[in-house]
């Protein structure tokens, strides 16, 4: 009886230790999230949320306007593809050491800003230390999650749309109420705190360089797969129609087309992140209930993007101005653009895992240069618009945006393609067992 007593009582204090240790080692994994919690922040507030404020602060139109979003996410979209290999060479946890004071730094930046040109600048700087963050988080999550990544992941990414969902509606009312430099400023004294937080949990010394090889362009080029090439268009368009509208030109069409008031165009925006931010956890955990059955999560998100595309296209093709389509055409795209969490474990499923960061990063990568390509798009097909002055505000008619859906219709149709040309290990295996 003793001696059983004396094992349990070991064990018992084994367990207590282990888990003692497990605590500490989420310490800078907590600390990077809040910063990402930032990073999804910044992403959406300008232009996005902020869309009339700039207009009339910083006296610019709006193709000027939403050339500011679509420099953020170029630069963001560029040094993804520079974030992966670092990643995988340095460690994650310093390389949001570093990174971290880029943004930090953009963001204040952003926040202080007197002309149009440092403005662009604070953007520039702050997309470029928020891409690096994003591929570095990911490295931290895989190192601590094993093979339970898809739904940790899931769970980081989760709270750091958080950041997108304070970005729209709340934000949107913090600036009409307090002003748009005191929003920018709070924003930015946000992303330093969370930086001093990583910091201080122990994030200088959270893990090791993973490698200590010189970084190889011909390991770079080898991500460049048929399958994975299919596959950054596959999920890399939906991703980019969604978020192309949730950043940046979304608000605007709401209040253009479907004449909503900025309160119930920012209640739409709010809904869509909150549904994007769910979304990745659930389309994670529906995976795993049907064996890791990603391709089923994958499909669902092209094809669905592509129906509410048509959807939306079609409200505009028959001048339908109601905000309530409009809005539920809006909030249901949300629930296709972000399955992050699945893309991520098809991509560790089917890549050398020596290089599943690097792809990973040229997936996000992919993704963002869609989504700043159809930003700068979209300004250029207003450009072939004149806005009719309506109180005092240049608003867009029926033909400019039937004009830009009809394009991410196309691109949609694109996506669907690509997805069902994939196949994956899962198919493999199938075949070879037959």
């Amino acid at each position: 009886m003793y001696v059983t007593s004396l094992y349990g009582q070991q064990e018992k204090g084994q367990n207590a230790v282990r888990a003692h240790k497990n605590f500490f080692i989420y310490f800078p994994l907590a600390g990077a999230t809040l910063i990402y919690f930032c990073v999804c922040l910044q992403k959406v507030i300008v232009p996005g949320a902020t869309f009339q404020e700039i207009q009339t602060l910083f006296a610019m139109d709006v193709v000027e306007t939403i050339r500011l979003g679509a420099a953020f996410y170029f630069v963001y979209a560029a040094l993804q593809l520079a974030g992966g290999p670092l990643a995988d060479r340095f460690g994650g946890a310093r390389v949001i050491t570093a990174s971290g004071v880029l943004f930090v730094l953009g963001s204040f930046l952003s926040a202080i800003a007197a002309t149009p040109s440092w403005l662009l600048a604070g953007r520039i700087v702050a997309g470029a230390g928020a891409a690096l963050i994003v591929q570095a988080l990911l490295k931290m999550t895989a190192m601590i999650a094993g093979d339970k990544l898809s739904v940790v992941y899931g769970v980081v990414t989760m709270l750091g749309y958080a950041g997108s969902i304070i970005g729209t509606s709340p934000f949107i009312a913090g600036v009409r109420t307090f002003g748009y430099r005191t929003m920018m400023l709070t924003a930015a004294l946000l992303a330093g705190a969370a930086y001093i937080l990583h910091w201080a949990g122990g994030a200088a010394t959270a893990a090791s360089p993973s490698s200590t090889a010189s970084f190889s362009w011909h390991g770079w080029f080898r991500c460049f797969s048929g399958q994975n090439v299919l596959f950054f268009f596959a999920m890399g368009i939906p991703f980019a129609t969604t978020f192309s509208f949730l950043t940046i030109f979304g608000k605007k069409f709401l209040e253009d087309y479907a004449r909503m008031t900025p309160s119930q165009s920012g209640g739409i925006l709010l809904g869509m992140t909150l549904i994007a931010a769910v979304n990745g956890v659930v389309a994670a955990m529906i995976s795993r209930r049907f064996g890791n059955n990603h391709m089923m999560i994958m499909r669902y998100s092209s094809i669905g993007s592509l129906v509410i595309t048509a959807v939306g296209t079609a409200l505009l093709a028959l001048g339908v101005r109601s905000a309530a389509p409009c809005g539920f055409c809006a909030l249901a795209l949300a629930s296709t653009g972000n399955i992050l969490p699945v893309y991520v474990a098809y991509l560790r499923e089917n890549n050398d895992p020596d290089h599943f960061v690097t792809v990973n990063s040229l997936m996000n990568g992919c993704a963002y240069v869609l989504t700043s390509f159809f930003a700068w798009w979209t300004g250029k097909v207003l450009g072939f618009f004149t806005p009719e002055n309506i109180g005092g505000v240049p608003r867009y008619g029926q033909n400019a945006y039937l004009a830009i859906m009809t394009g991410l219709l196309i691109f949609s149709a694109v996506s669907v393609v690509c997805t069902f040309c994939l196949h994956g290990k899962r198919r493999e295996k199938a075949l070879e067992s037959r």
